[in-house]
């Protein structure tokens, strides 16, 4: 159950980690006024539905703080994740301008603050903002653009290639060598297109390939970055 906060984004709009997103640089004074006036803000605990598949949108969600699971039910009625909404981020947005059903569920992973833009009052703000709509089609060619690219990859590099390119990705510290994986071992398995079991089998086969160390919370040590390179090139 969503409990409202009265006003995280209204008084701290600088502050707030959405106020970062591309979306707020294109829109006039006014209409920024406008928002902060009407949207809802609101806290959620681990595990409350935003919304579920099948439902009409009522309006544009805002995650301003946390992160946010959208999955669909697979053939034998496993969660099957198919993205990880991280704050700053706008969710439903393709349900809601394409005025179609949810086509999956969206669920808080851990405690958020999310703020809610009902459809009268997005109409109201934004429905004649051209800096929105301009906004809107650069937003939706880069989604699309990220798709294109993620099926490819899918495509045309197996399970450990993608693994392993995720790692190095991921790579921070001292050369990169450090990868954090995110909280949860589905969130990764989402990521790249597999079941949470082949991940913990791949990144045990790399432990004992001598390429990565596990270590405690979530990190990855990389022994070999050379070699995962090569892994995730061929």
């Amino acid at each position: 159950m969503a409990i409202k906060t009265g006003g995280c984004l209204k008084k701290h709009f600088i502050e707030c980690p959405i106020g970062k997103l591309d979306f707020f640089a294109g829109i006039s004074a006014d209409e920024l006024k406008e928002f902060c006036r009407y949207c809802i803000p609101n806290a959620y605990a681990k595990r409350n539905a935003l919304f579920y598949a099948g439902n009409n949108p009522l309006g544009l969600y805002f995650l301003c703080l946390g992160r946010v699971n959208i999955w669909r039910a697979g053939s034998l009625g496993r969660r099957q994740v198919v993205r990880v909404a991280k704050a700053p981020d706008i969710i439903g947005y393709r349900a809601f301008f394409s005025q179609e059903p949810y086509s999956a569920t969206g669920e808080v992973v851990v405690e958020s603050h999310i703020c809610f833009l009902e459809r009268a009052a997005f109409e109201r703000t934004f429905g004649s903002s051209i800096g929105f709509f301009r906004w809107l089609t650069k937003y939706m060619a880069e989604k699309l653009r990220e798709a294109e690219e993620k099926e490819l990859k899918f495509i045309l590099n197996t399970v450990e290639e993608r693994l392993a390119d995720f790692l190095l990705s991921a790579g921070r510290g001292e050369a990169r060598r450090v990868a954090v994986l995110p909280q949860f071992r589905h969130e990764l398995a989402a990521e790249i297109g597999t079941s949470p079991e082949t991940v913990s089998r791949i990144l045990a086969s790399f432990a004992e390939r001598n390429l990565i160390k596990i270590l405690a919370k979530k990190q990855i040590v990389l022994l070999d970055p050379i070699r995962l390179e090569r892994i995730a090139r061929r």
